[in-house]
C-alpha cells in the first residue's frame, strides 16, 4: 500500500513540475550573490521550492533530533 502511495506522490509531483515548466517558458536572468545567469521560469520557479521544501525538512529533523537529545 505504501509503495502506490509513494508512487502515485511521484507522479504527482512530476505533473506539478510539468505543468509549471510548460505554462512558464519565459526565460528570467537571476543573481545570487556568488552565481549569475538565465533559466526558464518554471525551472526556477521548481528549484525554488524543492529549496524550500530541503530546508524545512532539514530544520523539522533537527529540530526532532535535539528533542529527543534533550530528554536523554
Amino acid at each position: 500500500m505504501f509503495r502506490w502511495l509513494l508512487l502515485v506522490l511521484v507522479f504527482v509531483a512530476l505533473a506539478f513540475g510539468l505543468l509549471v515548466g510548460v505554462l512558464n517558458p519565459d526565460e528570467v536572468s537571476f543573481d545570487l550573490y556568488w552565481v549569475q545567469g538565465q533559466g526558464p521560469l518554471g525551472a526556477l520557479l521548481v528549484a525554488a521550492f524543492a529549496a524550500g521544501g530541503t530546508v524545512m525538512w532539514v530544520l523539522s529533523v533537527l529540530t526532532r533530533w535535539m528533542r529527543l537529545k534533550k530528554r536523554r
